[in-house]
């Protein structure tokens, strides 16, 4: 459990210093994995360094149990997209940095949280869930004929 009002408090964690990603996405790419648990451990390994204000501008210290223990009461996880040219469905960073199946794996409850994305490709900001990000990703792009038959006339493959 958690030891002190610091570790209670404690709600920033990130990658320690100096690297970057989950490397989720790149066991995902290569298939380098057997049980989606190989994964959230992965994701659990990089993500729980802890950033608190004992120490500002200091690298994070690994923290993974007060991490856990905070990811158990996730009840919503939420992600950005700032690019109009790069979407969910067009790179990998986006699900390898989503701790959703995480935090349903970590909930005695087995709840998943319900996980929400910001468009703010325009001057309109909308948020919408996960599902409904993709599903209108696939109905602009992905199945849309005009989208990618001008991406296959520029060379894309």
């Amino acid at each position: 459990g958690l030891k002190s009002i610091r570790d209670a408090a404690t709600r920033i964690f990130s990658n320690s210093s100096g690297s970057y990603s989950s490397n989720v996405n790149l066991a995902v790419e290569n298939s380098s994995w057997t049980d989606e648990s190989q994964l959230q451990e992965m994701y659990v390994k990089r993500k729980s360094f802890a950033f608190n204000s004992d120490r500002p501008g200091a690298g994070g210290e690994d923290q993974r149990e007060v991490f856990e223990t905070a990811m158990k009461t996730v009840d919503v996880t939420f992600q950005n997209l700032d690019s109009s040219e790069i979407s969910l469905t067009d790179v990998s960073h986006y699900f390898d940095s989503d701790p959703t199946k995480l935090v349903q794996s970590l909930r005695k409850d087995g709840k998943s949280p319900s996980a929400y994305i910001a468009d703010t490709t325009t001057a309109n900001a909308q948020v919408r869930t996960l599902g409904e990000t993709v599903r209108l990703d696939a109905r602009t792009k992905l199945l849309n004929p005009k989208w990618y038959e001008g991406m296959l006339g520029s060379g894309y493959e």
